[in-house]
């Protein structure tokens, strides 16, 4: 009952959120680019065809893949999925052949907070942020939870927040 009790707490409150912030900071930097040759002489020898798996430093979990399929009419392209074990923050990188980045998605819970698209020079051409109609963000909510129930809603293993308007909401 406590369980429900939070989740509809979170319910609402999520129904108020305004542009999220990002608990995991990554060095966009070194995302801008797509190691291939790195990649290809790491991919397969961990057991998952046309991926390769690494954690970084500061304990990111980093999976790439070759997403080269017939949806995409067979254009090879690439993909960097970049998460931190019990955070429900999530990084997606798509890559172009070249190994420019072509597009980069920000995710909270798998709900999509900001797309950004590149031209095949790594120049951002459009950026679209679904949080900015919100009024609170992700950390005010965390903050507001954290002090009255004392549930961290960053942390995957005390709590999951889910939008309101997704399929697995309740």
């Amino acid at each position: 009952m406590k369980q429900f009790a939070l989740a509809v707490i979170f319910l609402l409150i999520l129904n108020t959120c305004k542009a999220q912030e990002r608990n995991s900071k990554i060095n966009l930097k070194t995302m801008k680019t797509f190691d291939i040759k790195k990649f290809e002489e790491n991919k397969g020898k961990q057991g998952f065809a046309n991926e390769y798996r690494y954690i970084l430093a500061n304990k990111l979990n980093v999976r790439e893949l070759d997403i080269t399929s017939n949806a995409t009419q067979n254009i090879k392209t690439y993909q960097r999925e970049v998460t931190k074990e019990f955070d429900p923050n999530q990084s997606v990188y798509n890559y172009y052949k070249t190994g420019n980045i072509r597009e980069e998605i920000l995710l909270f819970n798998d709900s999509e907070i900001k797309i950004l698209n590149y031209d095949e020079s790594g120049k951002l051409v459009n950026e679209i942020n679904f949080d900015t109609i919100f009024k609170h963000s992700f950390k005010e909510i965390r903050d507001i939870v954290l002090k009255e129930k004392n549930v961290d809603i960053y942390d995957t293993r005390q709590a999951t927040a889910l939008r309101h308007d997704t399929p697995d909401a309740v």
